[in-house]
């Protein structure tokens, strides 16, 4: 699912939110969205994401490890003999 449609089902459900930002950072801010060609309310909410969610490398790790923890827990006997 991309940004704009997680932020279309976001928007049914939505909650407003006031964010106070300095005049000449949100210039700043303004002319950076320009130039990726980026909305606002898609940029915030992706930052948002990744903020709450974690970054798709974390996430990666996260599944990594718990890969990790099933096979150490699957082989667990064999560990426990083996260490005698």
């Amino acid at each position: 699912m991309c940004i704009e449609e997680v932020a279309r089902e976001m928007r049914k459900n939505a909650t407003a939110m006031t964010v106070r930002i300095p005049g000449e950072f949100m210039e700043r801010l303004r002319v950076r969205l320009a130039q990726d060609g980026e909305k606002f309310q898609s940029k915030t909410l992706e930052l948002l994401e990744g903020y709450v969610n974690g970054t798709p490398e974390e996430s990666e790790q996260e599944r990594r490890m718990k890969i990790a923890r099933e096979e150490m827990e699957r082989f667990r006997e064999s560990f426990e003999v083996l260490s005698r």
